[in-house]
C-alpha cells in the first residue's frame, strides 16, 4: 500500500494504467484496510483510493483533534491534485457527510468535483440532526467493533470512535447547489439505524441521476462481503460509455 505524502490518501494499488479512480471514505471507527482488497474485485482500469482521517497510522498531516472543516479541507486539496482521471466518491456512514462536504469544497476551490457520488447506509446532511443521536447509543458501537477488522498497530477501537464522534460533533450543515453529477445511494434492508424514507431524501441533491439501491443486511452489510456492492459500483460508474459530464469548474 503506498501513502501520499500528506497522509490523506491510501492507494492499496497504485495503477498507472487506471482511467477512473474512486475514492473511499470509511465511517465512523473504519480504518483504511477495510478497503484494502477492493482492487480485486473492481475493474482493472479503477484505481482505489482510501481516504485516511485523522487517529489512524500512519498520521495524515493534521493535528488528531483537528476541527471538521480542517478536515474538510486538508481532503479537498490532496484530491484536487487528481483531475486528471473522471473520478467517484464513496462514503459510508458518516463518511457519507464527509464525502458530500469534500465535494461541495473542491467547488468551491473551483476544481471539478466528482463524475459519480455513492452513499451508504446514511441520510442526508440536512435530517443529519435525527439520526446524530445513535452516535451516543453502545449498539452501533458494537455493530462497528464487531465488523472491522482491526489492524495491528492501531489506535483500539473504542477510542477510535469517540476521536471520531468528537469530530462529527462539530459539524453544522449549510445547504449548497445540487450536484450535476449521478447520485446512487446503497442502504440495507435490516439497518436499524437509517430507514429507506431518509435515504430516498437524498434526492433533492443532484440534478442528474438518482438511484436507491438496498441490499440484505445491516448497518456495515459489505464488510464482510463487499462484492455485491463492488459489482454495482462498477456497472454504475462508467462515464466513458455513460456520457457522464464532468461537474464544471465555475469561475
Amino acid at each position: 500500500m503506498f501513502t501520499s505524502p500528506d497522509g490523506w490518501i491510501h492507494y492499496p494499488r497504485p495503477n498507472k494504467r487506471a482511467t477512473t479512480r474512486l475514492f473511499c471514505f470509511p465511517g465512523m471507527g473504519a480504518y483504511t484496510s477495510l478497503y484494502a482488497h477492493w482492487p480485486d474485485f473492481l475493474p482493472a482500469s479503477m484505481e482505489v483510493c482510501i481516504m485516511q482521517l485523522p487517529g489512524r497510522l500512519p498520521e495524515p498531516d493534521i493535528p488528531t483533534d483537528a476541527a471538521f472543516s480542517m478536515v474538510i479541507e486538508a481532503m479537498a486539496e490532496a484530491i484536487s491534485q487528481h483531475q486528471d482521471l473522471p473520478f467517484a466518491f464513496f462514503g459510508h456512514c458518516l463518511g457519507a457527510t464527509l464525502a458530500y462536504e469534500v465535494a461541495q469544497q473542491l467547488r468551491r476551490y473551483n476544481h471539478h468535483g466528482p463524475d459519480q457520488l455513492f452513499f451508504a447506509c446514511f441520510s442526508p446532511p440536512h435530517m443529519l440532526y435525527e439520526t446524530l443521536p445513535f452516535l451516543q447509543t453502545a449498539s452501533i458501537s458494537s455493530d462497528i467493533f464487531f465488523h472491522v477488522n482491526y489492524v495491528k498497530g492501531q489506535r483500539n477501537a473504542p477510542d477510535l470512535f469517540e476521536l471520531d464522534a468528537m469530530l462529527w460533533q462539530q459539524y453544522r450543515y449549510c445547504p449548497g447547489e445540487p450536484f450535476a453529477c449521478p447520485l446512487t445511494i446503497f442502504g440495507a434492508e435490516l439497518d436499524p439505524y437509517v430507514s429507506a424514507d431518509q435515504l430516498a431524501a437524498w434526492k433533492t441533491y443532484t440534478t442528474g441521476r438518482f438511484a436507491l439501491q438496498m441490499f440484505p443486511g445491516h448497518h456495515c452489510f459489505f464488510y464482510i462481503d463487499a462484492q455485491p456492492l463492488l459489482d454495482a459500483i462498477a456497472g454504475r460508474f462508467q462515464p466513458s460509455l455513460n456520457g457522464v459530464e464532468r461537474e464544471p469548474v465555475r469561475n
